[in-house]
């Protein structure tokens, strides 16, 4: 069991969606900044360093780990070399840290420290830093690229049920560490059904698909234990769970954001990162 009294941590701001919202609220752009027609709330919080603590982290209990990754060394601003090297290099990462026996990836790309121009080039390369998840276990939710996750599955699979699915978030430094934009992390274990909101909107992709979902927006609470990884290298990714349909009320997500690091050295490189989202199926 992980120790958090023994963690070092810093103090940053989150920015968290406001108390007074639930159920469903409308948004129509991508959660990089605080959305202006929403109310949110920016709070300090203490974001413990599980650097050192790496193999005490569980995916079944605070949903996420960090795993030595083989990408494949692609060219990270080449868009097929993303989807023909890096993704088939995530799939086998998820097949050795879950042991599931197949893995379907969309909805990939890099992003940017807001210092960096490339960080404005669309809706969704700059740090996302509104309190969020990805997913979320309503209908829209369970669409991906406007296909039910039932579909995507049987396109995988066939007929047959499979035993488990989990929708599944992989995180990639391509810039050494420590990242001025950092990606914090809420210990589910600590999060409360209560804490969690969900939200309607659509995405535009680089390939010009629309496609409607939904996501969830984390309140603060101050039970929440809050985590990122200083030292994360670029042979290194992270893995967190975004939806498990069979986990309990908050359905196994993984609340996480961008925060500016308060104690950023001087020579520190801004932020670049690849992610993708994914299914991960067990038969």
């Amino acid at each position: 069991m992980l120790d958090w009294g023994k963690l070092s941590s810093v103090e940053a701001e989150l920015s968290f969606i406001g108390s007074d919202v639930s159920g469903i609220s409308e948004f129509f752009r991508a959660p990089e900044s605080p959305p202006d027609h929403l109310p949110h709330e920016t709070h300090k919080v203490a974001l413990h360093d599980v650097s050192p603590a790496a193999s005490e982290l569980s995916l079944e209990r605070e949903g996420f780990i960090v795993a030595d990754f083989d990408d494949g060394q692609p060219d990270y601003n080449d868009r097929s070399q993303l989807e023909t090297i890096w993704l088939p290099h995530v799939a086998e990462l998820l097949k050795r840290e879950t042991g599931a026996d197949h893995v379907f990836s969309w909805a990939f790309g890099r992003r940017f420290s807001p210092k960096l121009p490339q960080s404005r080039e669309t809706q969704v390369s700059t740090a996302a830093v509104m309190v969020h998840t990805d997913f979320s276990p309503g209908p829209i939710g369970l669409t991906i690229d406007n296909k039910t996750v039932d579909q995507v599955i049987a396109g995988i699979v066939g007929d047959e049920r499979p035993r488990r699915w989990k929708a599944m978030n992989v995180w990639q430094p391509t810039t050494p560490p420590p990242h001025d934009r950092p990606v914090a992390l809420c210990d589910m274990s600590s999060l409360h059904p209560e804490d969690v909101c969900i939200a309607q909107g659509s995405s535009t992709y680089e390939n010009g698909l629309t496609v409607k979902h939904e996501l969830t927006w984390a309140k603060y609470g101050a039970h929440q234990r809050w985590a990122y990884f200083r030292n994360l290298q670029p042979g290194q990714a992270i893995i967190f769970n975004g939806l498990d349909m069979e986990d309990g009320p908050i359905f196994g997500l993984v609340e996480h954001a961008a925060f500016a690091l308060p104690d950023l050295p001087a020579d520190a490189l801004p932020r670049e990162s690849v992610e993708t989202r994914n299914i991960v199926i067990w038969d």
